[in-house]
């Protein structure tokens, strides 16, 4: 019996391709943009808590990209790229 072994989060995970790192700081101006159109904020974040975000998003995108890589997200996600 072939059994998927769970992967760990890993806080430390990064984006090491350029093109990677670009669309995950697009990914997150995108979110901050959104708190704001929706006002969820009531004030701006400091220069570092910003920082400490951003790095957050790139973590949880590279680890999510790691699970869809290794199959371990499709217990939890039916994820299909293929054009309609």
């Amino acid at each position: 019996m072939n059994k998927e072994r769970p992967v760990r989060f890993d806080p430390q995970r990064r984006a090491a391709r350029p093109d990677l790192k670009a669309a995950i700081k697009t990914f997150a101006r995108h979110l901050e943009s959104e708190e704001g159109r929706l006002e969820i904020r009531s004030r701006a974040r400091r220069d570092l808590d910003r920082r400490n975000f951003r790095l957050a998003v790139e973590a949880l995108a590279c680890n999510l990209l790691v699970m869809l890589s290794t199959g371990s997200l499709r217990a939890f996600v039916k994820v299909d790229f293929r054009p309609n």
